[in-house]
This record gives C-alpha cells, sequence and structure tokens, in this order.
C-alpha cells in the first residue's frame, strides 16, 4: 500500500488515475504481479519508473538525511538530501531509491511561506530524490523557513532533520499536514522524556511550547476528538526506544509516566470539561461521529483516573456500569485496573469476566488488561494468571494476549532480577511442543537484547542461551536464538 501510494504522489491524482484505469482495461479478471502495476502506470503517463522499481527489489527502509542552508541576502534556501539503505544479509550496495517528498515551509509564526521551485511559484510542491547525494534550491524565501517535509506521508523512510524545540512547536502549532503535526508533537515529547531520564531529580515543569500547544488543543470545540487524543497521545515505551542508542526500559517507563502524571495534573481542568464535553445519552451506533467521541472521552478518561482521585476513580466505575457498548466499558476497565484500589480492581476484574466470559474476543481483552496491570506482587499476580481456567496455552490468540501484556508491562517484564524474562521462558518452554511458530514469534524481539543497558542485556542473553541448549528446541525457536546469538562479538 506505501509503495502504492508513493506512486500516486509521484504521478498526481490525475496521472494515478490514468494509470489505474489502463490497468484495469488490461487485467480485469486477470491473476497478474506488481511489474504489471507499474507498467500500466508507466504507459498511461509516458514515464519511466525503472528506478522506482529498487522498492520491490531492494529490502530495507531508505534512511533520508536532510541538511538545510538559508541565504538571507538573496532569500535563497537550500535543501541537501542524502539517502542510503544500509545492508542487509542478502543484498550489499544498494542503489538510490526513487523517493517523493511532499513539502511545504512555514515561517516562525507559522504562517504558510510561498517560494519559487522550478520556476514556478507555489506554497507546496512535490520533490524527487533519485541520487545518492541531492540538493534542491528555493528562491524567493523572505525568512528563515521552518521546512514540513515528507507531507502525506510521500514515502516510507526514516528522516533525519534536525529541528530545535522552537521549530517542532512551529509545526505541532501550525502545520496544515496531520501527518507532520503529530510527528512533531511526537518528537517533542520523546525529546522531553529524554530529558527527564537525563536528571529525573530537575523535572518540575513541562516546556511551556508543548504544555500551551497540549491545553489549547484540548480546548479546541472545532478539532475531532478523535483526533485530539491521537495527537495528544504520548509514546510507548516501545517507540521511545527506537530513539535510544541504548534501551534503558525501566527508566524510559518511569520518564514517561513522569510526563503523563504532570500532564494529567497540570491540564486537570481540561481534562474534565473535554470529557464532560463529550458525554452522550444517545443510543449506542457504530458512526464516526459517536466512535471519535468515545475515542476523546476515553482518552480524557485515562488521564483523569492518573490522579488516583476517589472522584476521578468514581467517574471510570460509573462509566464501567452504565455504558451501552464495549469500547467505553473496557476502557473504564483499563482506568480502574490500571489506577484504582486493589478492592476496586478485584471487584471490577470480576465483573468484566462474569459479564463477558462467553465471548471469547473479549476474553482475550481480559487477559491482555490483567497481565498488563500485574504491579508490585507481579510475579504471582503472572503465574496465577497463567493458570486461569480462561487462558489455553493451545490457543494462539490466549497466548498473544497473556504474553503480549507481559511484554507491555516493563516493570514487570523488564524486572532487574531477571524475572519477568524467566516468566516469558517458562511459557515458550511449554510452547516449544505445543505451537514452536506461536514461541518463536514471542521470542523474536529478544534478537535484539544488545541494544539493552545493564543488566537486561545479561539476562535477555541468559534466556536465549538457556533456551539454545534446549536438546528438543524446536526449528522455529532454533533460527531465533541463533539469529541472537550469532550477533555476539567474539573475541579476537
Amino acid at each position: 500500500a506505501e509503495v502504492i501510494g508513493m506512486q500516486h504522489t509521484l504521478l498526481g491524482k490525475e496521472g494515478f488515475h490514468r494509470g489505474m484505469d489502463l490497468y484495469f482495461k488490461r487485467h480485469d479478471g486477470q491473476a497478474v504481479c506488481c511489474e504489471d502495476f507499474v507498467c500500466a502506470m508507466e504507459d498511461a503517463n509516458d514515464i519511466d519508473l525503472k528506478q522506482f522499481r529498487n522498492w520491490y527489489r531492494q529490502d530495507g527502509t531508505p534512511q533520508v538525511t536532510v541538511r538545510q542552508s538559508y541565504d538571507a541576502q538573496n532569500k535563497v534556501l537550500h535543501l541537501d538530501f542524502q539517502q542510503h539503505c544500509p545492508d542487509s544479509k542478502d543484498q550489499k550496495d544498494k542503489k538510490p531509491f526513487m523517493i517523493p517528498c511532499k513539502m511545504g515551509i512555514l515561517g516562525k509564526q507559522g504562517s504558510a511561506l510561498s517560494f519559487s521551485y522550478q520556476g514556478q511559484s507555489s506554497t507546496e510542491c512535490t520533490l524527487i530524490l533519485e541520487q545518492a547525494q541531492q540538493r534542491f534550491s528555493f528562491q524567493e524565501v523572505q525568512e528563515e523557513p521552518i521546512c514540513s517535509l515528507f507531507r502525506h506521508f510521500s514515502a516510507p523512510v526514516k528522516v533525519d532533520y534536525a529541528l530545535d524545540e522552537k521549530a517542532l512547536s512551529v509545526l505541532a502549532c501550525f502545520d496544515t499536514d496531520p501527518y507532520n503535526q503529530y510527528h512533531a508533537m511526537r518528537q517533542m515529547a520523546i525529546n522531553i522524556i529524554k530529558q527527564i531520564m537525563e536528571k529525573p531529580e530537575d523535572f518540575s515543569s513541562i516546556p511551556s511550547a508543548y504544555l500551551n500547544f497540549y491545553q489549547q488543543t484540548l480546548h479546541d470545540n472545532k478539532l475531532d476528538p478523535q483526533w485530539v487524543a491521537y495527537l495528544l497521545s504520548l509514546p510507548s515505551v516501545i517507540e521511545i526506544a527506537q530513539h535510544m542508542d541504548l534501551i534503558d526500559p525501566i527508566a524510559i517507563y518511569q520518564a514517561r509516566e513522569a510526563l503523563a502524571n504532570t500532564l494529567a495534573d497540570t491540564c486537570s481542568d481540561a481534562f474534565e470539561a473535554f470529557y464532560q464535553r463529550l458525554q452522550s445519552n444517545d443510543a449506542y451506533k457504530p458512526s464516526n461521529a459517536q466512535i471519535a467521541k468515545r475515542a476523546g472521552k476515553n482518552f480524557a478518561l485515562g488521564m483523569l483516573a492518573r490522579s488516583k482521585d476517589p472522584k476521578a476513580i468514581a467517574k471510570a466505575k460509573n462509566q464501567f456500569d452504565h455504558a451501552n457498548n464495549l469500547s467505553d466499558r473496557l476502557a473504564a476497565f483499563c482506568a480502574i485496573m490500571h489506577f484504582a484500589s486493589e478492592a476496586e480492581q478485584a471487584s471490577y476484574s470480576e465483573k468484566m469476566l462474569a459479564a463477558w466470559q462467553d465471548q471469547d474476543l473479549v476474553v482475550n481483552k481480559w487477559l491482555n488488561v490483567m497481565a498488563q496491570s500485574c504491579d508490585h506482587q507481579g510475579v504471582a499476580q503472572f503465574e496465577s494468571l497463567s493458570k486461569h481456567p480462561c487462558y489455553n496455552i493451545k490457543n494462539p490468540n490466549k497466548v498473544y494476549a497473556v504474553l503480549g501484556g507481559l511484554m507491555q508491562n516493563p516493570l514487570l517484564f523488564h524486572a532487574k532480577d531477571g524475572s519477568g524474562y524467566q516468566l516469558l521462558k517458562q511459557q515458550l518452554m511449554q510452547l516449544n511442543t505445543i505451537n514452536p511458530q506461536v514461541a518463536a514469534k514471542m521470542l523474536r524481539p529478544m534478537v535484539r537484547f544488545a541494544k539493552y543497558h545493564e543488566p537486561y542485556q545479561k539476562n535477555m542473553l541468559s534466556l536465549l542461551q538457556d533456551l539454545d541448549k534446549m536438546p528438543d528446541l524446536a526449528k522455529d525457536m532454533k533460527e531465533i536464538t541463533q539469529l541472537a546469538l550469532s550477533t555476539i562479538k567474539q573475541p579476537a
């Protein structure tokens, strides 16, 4: 889908439609391949897509580095692009991809700036990257610019474009492209979390640029509430880890929690107003409008419950008790299981299971939430959950629910004594003879053990080595352990 989307960006709406018309004219009712699709696009638009075919022939994700320079005297902006795709096991020295990049330019106050590119004046254009290194120049740029690159997710690439906090805040507040607005907000949150990790004792308040936009977004009645929830949700621990050279999952979790709790506290009035504004007594409908309201309301409920204030927990309990749909009930259940008292958690866990025990999909959700919410007695709680009558290790979806929940519980899964990894090991040893394909899938994240700080790295390696020594280890599992262990640097 992403590769087809790039062809749409390259050819434009009309050009892509011409290609589609020709494609269906030639191949309707036939068994075809990707080459037939690309040929139709070429022939309908008289364009050479030979280099574009590298997307089909080469594996991996291209990495694009962008550096800008601005000549204030001549009002000229230069963008220098460099693309590179790392070598993989089977492919070395990969050729440059054809990469479309839809872009616009903003001023320091957030207004869209017009510019001249290839003799055409506009506020947006599409660049075509075809070389390993390439420079693009734009004239008539009236002030120091902030570039909004790869708009509309122009291409599935990793972008290195250094932006300071002020530039990110401009994109978050004023960019008209939702993808880049979301990405800027995400990057600002990650930067704050990194700062908290470096000096947790110095964290007392949220940077004003981020906080102001956060509050303004909550108060903006014109915005789709589902978009508000999507835009303001913090990145997950796993997503944040992708931005780290060495990963300390517990430190990431703690820093993320510090930011989330501070946001919940600082914006409590705004969250309360947002939550109340989205209340409705309408009969349930699976309509876009109702789905959006539920998404926004449930995001606000989760943030309000972070305070653990009895009034906030009462909101969650009331929503659970009176919800006319599963989305609202499940969101309330999650809030209760993460932030309510032990007695309340036990009570509502029983209520949830009693109401839905005959619905396998809902039971899987229950199992997942229970695994995620195992806390101070995590090992005992998880072992009890793995013996629960609703859990069946022979059912792949239940395994994904429980082990997936364990892996989404950083304090338990990444416990520094290695106890969380031992819980995984116990399950994998059973799965080895029951369903080794599922076991291998759950083990795969361990392949990246060398990216982790100690003691996580040592504990993960111990798990991999213990499994690898099993005499009856299934082929699927053996492939994962051998792949992981092959990354260990041997002494010279």
